[in-house]
Order: C-alpha cells, then sequence, then structure tokens
C-alpha cells in the first residue's frame, strides 16, 4: 500500500482495521497528519473484553455480526445515544464484507 502513495506528506485516514494500517504506514513515510476512525493504533489498546473474549476464544462462538442481544452493547460502546445514531448503527451492523 506504501508504495501507491506519490504525494508529498499526505494525510491518510483509516477506518477500522485500516486505521492500523495507516498508522504503520506513517511510521514508514512522512505524513503530514493521521486520521484514525474506529480503530486503535496497537494491540495494548484493545479493551479488556475484546482481550478476554479472543483469548476464551468467544469468537468462535458467537457470531461477529450485530444480533439484537449484542445491539445494545455495541450500542453503548459505540456511544449511540439518539435514534439517528441507532439507525445509523444499525445500518452499518448490516453491512456484510
Amino acid at each position: 500500500m506504501r508504495e501507491k502513495i506519490t504525494e508529498p506528506d499526505p494525510v491518510l485516514i483509516g477506518l477500522s482495521f485500516g486505521g492500523i494500517n495507516v498508522y504503520e504506514i506513517a511510521k514508514q513515510i512522512p505524513v503530514e497528519k493521521i486520521i484514525i476512525i474506529s480503530s486503535i493504533k496497537h494491540s495494548g489498546e484493545l479493551p479488556f473484553w475484546m482481550k478476554v473474549t479472543a483469548k476464551l476464544s468467544l469468537h468462535k462462538i458467537f457470531p461477529l455480526r450485530s444480533t439484537k442481544l449484542t445491539a445494545p452493547f455495541q450500542n453503548r460502546s459505540l456511544g449511540v445515544r439518539t435514534a439517528e445514531d441507532k439507525e445509523l448503527a444499525t445500518f452499518i451492523g448490516r453491512i456484510q464484507i
């Protein structure tokens, strides 16, 4: 990815796993700034519950997609407050990559 960046001192933006990618790219080339959205810079920033989930392999038992059961917890961690926020979070939760 880094080789495709030809502009001098670019602004890099990364969403989710892309945030980790742009952080690593910024270590290799000079950048004006990086913008990280819904991401972490390294594994040390993972929330405790994610570390426990990975350690216990709960991600293999429970679905990774939003469900009616998990949505309230996900909404809380995302900071969803309004009906509009909830609608957006529900829409994004239905997107399959």
